[in-house]
């Protein structure tokens, strides 16, 4: 048996939303200026695609403000390890993020807000990958008058 976990985000640009499924993976974060991040949950299974025939899966739509953006991620970066043998965990990875401030003009800013906030992961964890550390960053600032 195959399985394979999966978030799956459908956004419209034209009205600010984002339809969010999620089969397995990490609660994506929805990061705002000035307030710490916070996860994006979807109710219901959270089953990988695979496991079970009969999952009924369930998604949310969420209009997003047009100053936030959300961070998707694979669970390797929450789990990596630092010095101390502990995993980051997802408190830590908030905290880190809600530490990296993102810069206000400039439509590829957020590639270097990313970036940043993979370098302060690296910095407070094992420099041995343990496991994959895979990101994408929905920049909701693009919206225009969204």
């Amino acid at each position: 048996m195959s399985c394979m976990a999966l978030a799956y985000a459908r956004v419209t640009p034209a009205t600010g939303t984002v339809e969010l499924a999620n089969a397995g993976m990490p609660d994506p974060l929805l990061v705002r200026p000035g307030a710490r991040p916070v996860p994006l949950e979807v109710p219901g299974p959270r089953l990988p695609l695979g496991i079970r025939d009969d999952v009924a899966y369930t998604s949310i739509t969420q209009r997003l403000g047009s100053d936030e953006c959300l961070l998707l991620f694979s669970d390797g970066i929450p789990e990596a390890r630092r010095p101390s043998g502990e995993p980051l965990g997802f408190d830590g990875l908030a905290e880190l993020v809600g530490r990296t401030k993102m810069k206000e003009q400039g439509p590829h800013e957020v590639e270097g807000w990313l970036d940043a906030v993979v370098d302060a992961v690296q910095r407070g964890t094992s420099a041995v990958l343990d496991d994959d550390w895979t990101a994408v960053v929905v920049d909701c600032r693009q919206f225009g008058g969204a």
